[in-house]
């Protein structure tokens, strides 16, 4: 959410921004979610696996939210 910080993840040597770099490697795995799948796999990754408490939202239509992402 907008009042949360956004986490830096440290890979090695090199930092990413920890919703950036979890959402590519969802994005990686698997190709064939929707939006509103993908912000999920990346909001449980984030919680559970890397124990940031950032919580990643979607926002826009229900209609374009539930389709897979287009690639």
């Amino acid at each position: 959410s907008d009042s949360e910080f956004a986490y830096e993840y440290r890979h090695g040597v090199e930092s990413f921004g920890a919703f950036t770099y979890v959402m590519a490697a969802v994005l990686r795995r698997d190709r064939n979610l929707s939006f509103n799948e993908l912000v999920e796999k990346t909001r449980n990754t984030l919680l559970k696996d890397l124990d940031f408490s950032q919580n990643p939202s979607c926002i826009g239509p229900s209609s374009v939210l539930t389709k897979p992402i287009p690639g």
